[in-house]
């Protein structure tokens, strides 16, 4: 993950090496740092392209470029403390030359990835929006910001730095989607769905009248956050007595959970391994959620304890099946992970929750088997 002397030249002022090596976001993965130096990235810093953009003329003569040059050095040796340490020399000693930008962005990388200080990071990058504000590396460098933000869970912060780079008339689509789909996601961490909701379809409805987006990474997190969404808003319906109004609360219920299972299925036909295995995880799980929900409806006051006891018996007989769908599906997901050949936190989780979901089925038939 090196990002040495000649590669910074190409991409800023046109050099062009024998064999390109760029800084490039990782996929994301839970795993512990790998590598040297050490990169590790989220759903929120992953999908994103690290490269240093091309608006930047570097002076490699003067003590900023010389600074930036060491700190060159030192990243492809990967002694990252020696390279951040030249590169905010390089920004002290001309904070508005090319080599203080270049050196901003290697900062931000190293502070996301590496120290994971993501507050520092979004405060390098948006250096470089103010620095340079009608440049490409001032919006790639917005929302980049705002991926550090939702890393921080600066949520107020996050919020404010993309309703910037929204306002700006220089995105190109796939950056609109994206700006929307991170949105999306902080509107719907802080609890306001119908926000959360208006940017994910927009995000959407962006990518549909796009000419053409190459990378669907952001797209395809644009409908897995519209099904958590979905299922968000199933989780908060209420299921209210007496019966005739528990009726029409589980049918709008059931309506919810067919709204997120819609937008999870779109998000596996873009075949990004995080969000797939995201969206699987989280089909199956709807199965067990639903199962949970049909199993623990609040019954009437006045029933006797022998009306109880038969109605739950009627109702697990009716749902168990969600079960074996819940847990089959979780099953799947692991084999979806392993046909991607990589394991993602979600496909871990559906592994755990294939065994809870086991140890539940197991109990079931034990009980109905008296």
């Amino acid at each position: 993950m090196a990002l040495g002397r000649c590669a910074v030249l190409m991409i800023m002022a046109g050099c062009a090496p024998a064999t390109k090596r760029a800084v490039a976001t990782p996929a994301p993965s839970a795993a512990a740092p790998h590598g040297s130096p050490a990169v590790v990235a989220t759903p929120h810093t992953g999908g994103t392209s690290y490269e240093l953009p091309g608006d930047w003329t570097l002076a490699r003569d003067d003590d900023a470029g010389q600074e930036l040059a060491r700190g060159e050095a030192c990243w492809d040796l990967g002694d990252v403390a020696c390279a951040g340490l030249a590169f905010e020399a390089a920004i002290a000693l001309a904070p508005n030359g090319g080599a203080a930008q270049a050196a901003r962005w290697y900062l931000g990388h190293i502070y996301t990835y590496i120290d994971r200080q993501p507050l520092r990071a979004a405060d390098r990058y948006l250096e470089i929006v103010a620095a340079a504000p009608a440049t490409t590396a001032s919006r790639k460098a917005h929302l980049a910001a705002a991926a550090a933000l939702a890393e921080a869970k600066a949520w107020p912060r996050a919020v404010q730095v993309l309703a910037d780079a929204l306002a700006r008339d220089d995105l190109a689509f796939d950056q609109r989607v994206e700006a929307l789909a991170r949105r999306g996601y902080v509107h719907l961490t802080t609890g306001a769905l119908d926000e959360a909701e208006a940017d994910l379809r927009t995000a959407i409805k962006t990518w549909q009248g796009a000419p053409r987006i190459d990378d669907p990474y952001f797209v395809a997190m644009a409908h897995n956050y519209l099904g958590d969404t979905m299922r968000e808003r199933f989780r908060r319906h209420v299921l209210r007595q007496p019966l005739s109004e528990l009726k029409v609360d589980l049918d709008a219920k059931r309506r919810l959970l067919l709204l997120a299972y819609d937008a999870y299925r779109q998000t596996l036909a873009f075949r990004t391994p995080y969000w797939a295995t995201a969206a699987g995880y989280a089909m199956a799980d709807l199965f067990y959620e639903y199962f949970q929900v049909a199993t623990s409806i609040p019954l009437p006051a006045n029933w006797s304890s022998t009306q109880a006891e038969a109605y739950r018996q009627e109702v697990w007989a009716l749902v168990a099946e969600n079960l074996h769908k819940a847990r089959d599906g979780h099953l799947k997901n692991v084999e979806l992970s392993d046909a991607y050949g990589v394991s993602t936190e979600w496909s871990r989780a559906s592994a755990l929750r294939a065994a809870q979901i086991d140890v539940a089925i197991a109990s079931y038939e034990r009980q109905h088997a008296k």
